[in-house]
């Protein structure tokens, strides 16, 4: 049987062992209160840290969403503008071959034009007819280049006779080749001519002219081939007021045209 002493003595261990482990176990409790809440708090940093973060990628993708929409309008515009200008640069192309065929079927035409005249040219008897020269320009005019012109005496319209040969090799040619036209110029030399027939060398020098195309008419040449002009004395052979000086410019010249209506109708036709 336990005496009341030990008994007490044992209760009195009990209780302060009881005390002294309560006490132990809510300093534990409070400890991992506050680690829990330390945890929390942490979390709750790390959580908002992370927000902030998805936050910005959210902005940062925002906008590089955005700016590839814009390369992407870009490069639309971009294709567009190209395939207008690819478009264009077809359209100055064909514009461009379209016009070299024009220049081209217009050279043609021109070739063969000149081409008649100096096919025409050719077969005219070389006693006539400059061999090494045929046709000479003189302002712009074609000329055939005679060896010798037809020359007239002094304030007078007649042919002579030493020139009929040199007109009817004219006439065979125009007889030949009928595309052809000729103008015949009629000059003066620069004395004034004042007689019953002519008023001035305006009217000498056109007579002169009159005269070789009315002859050519006589060997049969179509009159709608021919056409009479005066250049009076204001387009000379040989400058100066010497004998052979008036001898040289008493003459007539031959102008010769080529189809140039045609010609021009083709550059009208042609014309944008």
């Amino acid at each position: 049987m336990i005496s009341p002493r030990i008994f007490l003595m044992l209760a009195v261990f009990a209780l302060m062992t009881s005390c002294v482990g309560k006490k132990k176990f809510e300093e534990m409790v409070m400890n991992k209160d506050q680690e829990i809440t330390e945890m929390k708090e942490s979390m709750q940093k790390l959580e908002s840290s992370m927000q902030a973060s998805v936050d910005e990628l959210n902005q940062k993708n925002s906008a590089l969403s955005k700016e590839k929409d814009n390369i992407n309008m870009n490069l639309k515009s971009v294709k567009d503008e190209l395939s207008s200008a690819q478009k264009d640069l077809t359209d100055v192309e064909y514009k461009v071959d379209q016009k070299q065929k024009q220049i081209d079927n217009l050279r043609g035409e021109i070739n063969a034009a000149f081409a008649n005249v100096e096919a025409a040219v050719s077969n005219v008897d070389a006693a006539v007819m400059n061999s090494n020269q045929r046709l000479k320009d003189i302002e712009g005019q074609l000329y055939l280049d005679l060896n010798d012109n037809i020359n007239f005496k002094s304030a007078s319209d007649k042919l002579a006779a030493g020139d009929i040969g040199a007109i009817q090799e004219i006439a065979n040619m125009l007889i030949e080749n009928p595309q052809l036209t000729l103008f015949v110029e009629g000059h003066a030399d620069n004395r004034g001519v004042v007689t019953d027939k002519f008023d001035d060398n305006w009217d000498l020098s056109a007579a002169r002219g009159i005269s070789v195309v009315r002859k050519l008419i006589e060997m049969g040449v179509n009159p709608k081939q021919l056409a009479a002009a005066g250049r009076a004395e204001f387009l000379p052979e040989v400058a100066g007021d010497s004998k052979e000086a008036h001898e040289a410019n008493r003459r007539t010249e031959f102008v010769i045209v080529p189809n140039v209506g045609k010609l021009y109708r083709l550059f009208k036709d042609k014309k944008p």
